[in-house]
């Protein structure tokens, strides 16, 4: 549950009246863009200072 809170609301539809497999899937998306997002980041920061 602690993962879901990393991700922007923004990027969350409104999924409640859809199938649930669906959001899942979406839900682990946005997860994986958002942690490859900050990896990035975070390697792009060490290489610059």
């Amino acid at each position: 549950m602690a993962l879901t809170n990393r991700v922007p609301p923004l990027l969350l539809p409104e999924v409640k009246g859809s199938n649930s497999l669906l959001s899942t899937l979406l839900l682990i998306c946005q997860v994986i863009l958002s942690f490859l997002l900050t990896k990035y980041l975070s390697a792009t920061w060490t290489k610059e200072h």
